[in-house]
């Protein structure tokens, strides 16, 4: 026994359903995106990620760490370090939404 309502094992399937649904070239549900309908457009738009940009001005630097087959840089996000070298929390989900472009 798992302590699982039918409604989890519900949520559950939607939620496979939808990550299935999702094309891997745009991110966009598979059935807007592949379909034929007249009725949809799309409009470009520009994204940033800012942990990509950080990755690649890393690996530009002189002397950044070389790395083997199969290895990879990858960001882990952090609050702004203090002159003690702890760090600030991070700001919530709500407050970082609030301030994306």
């Amino acid at each position: 026994m798992t302590g699982w309502t039918s409604h989890d094992y519900r949520l559950q399937e939607a939620g496979y359903i939808l990550e299935k649904e999702v094309c891997k070239t745009c991110g966009n549900p598979v059935w807007l995106c592949h379909s034929t309908n007249n009725a949809i457009d799309f409009e470009v738009k520009t994204g940033a990620c800012y942990a990509d940009a950080e990755i690649k001005d890393y690996e530009e630097k002189p002397g950044a760490e070389r790395l083997s087959a199969g290895e990879y840089h990858y960001a882990v996000a952090v609050g702004i370090k203090n002159e003690d070298g702890t760090y600030d929390p991070l700001p919530s989900r709500r407050e970082a939404l609030a301030s994306t472009v």
